[in-house]
């Protein structure tokens, strides 16, 4: 797509698409953002657009309705033309950009509040599945995680953070914190990693992983009999 060389289109990309950017920057914080074909992708972006300035402009009729003499005259506008625009330019601009600002307010409250469809079918991550939808579903208050590695090692941590990247790449990490343990290749059982808070591990070096799922109260120790668990496979093979 190429940029706009107008005035009309510099304000057609700002007013459809400064929503759509607001809208899709909010809802990635809190979902994963699947790439899709540029054609889809546009079409997206319209659409979210155009509902948002509908419904800012539903907020400047509103306002026409209850008082009139604080928002431009819409038919002399019409009817005059440049001659109304040059009389009234700081009011119009004034309301143009806060209609403009109102309609990416409302694209963000709408990325905060409308739910995803989640459907086993989809093609989001799993590492995301794993991590935030089957932990909120469980009501777990933390995942705790096991990494079998490719060297016959494993290591065991509590989940800090993951990359939200939805693509399944080797290139994504892992940040397990304490309690966290480590077991070499060839020992029996884990040792504890005292000396470290927090360790980073790559996905590129992960056979597989469990999760178990921890629910305990805020002043109370996790007790893992009363976890659920789930297992993945490593990020470059699943599917």
């Amino acid at each position: 797509m190429t940029m706009p060389t107008t005035v009309v289109g510099v304000v057609f990309v700002l007013v459809i698409f400064l929503p759509a950017l607001a809208f899709s920057t909010v809802r990635s914080l809190r979902f994963p953002e699947i790439a899709t074909s540029q054609l889809r992708e546009l079409s997206r972006a319209v659409t979210i657009g155009f509902v948002c300035d509908v419904a800012a402009l539903g907020g400047f009729v509103l306002v026409r309705l209850i008082a009139p003499r604080s928002t431009p005259d819409v038919t002399a506008w019409v009817v005059q033309g440049g001659a109304y625009a040059r009389s009234h330019f700081a009011t119009i601009a004034g309301w143009s950009l806060g209609l403009l600002i109102l309609a990416v307010v409302i694209a963000a409250l709408a990325a905060l509040v409308v739910p995803r469809g989640i459907t086993n079918l989809g093609p989001d991550s799993s590492w995301w599945r794993l991590f935030e939808e089957y932990r909120r579903q469980s009501g777990a208050y933390t995942v705790r995680v096991e990494c079998e590695l490719v060297n016959g090692a494993s290591v065991v941590g509590t989940l800090m953070h993951f990359s939200h990247d939805p693509r399944e790449t080797p290139d994504r990490e892992l940040a397990l914190g304490q309690p966290l343990s480590y077991r070499r290749p060839g020992d029996r059982g884990p040792r504890d990693i005292l000396d470290h808070d927090v360790i980073a591990v790559s996905a590129r070096q992960i056979v597989f992983f469990s999760v178990t799922y921890v629910a305990k109260e805020a002043d109370e120790p996790a007790d893992d009999s009363d976890a659920g668990s789930a297992t993945s496979q490593p990020a470059h093979s699943a599917g």
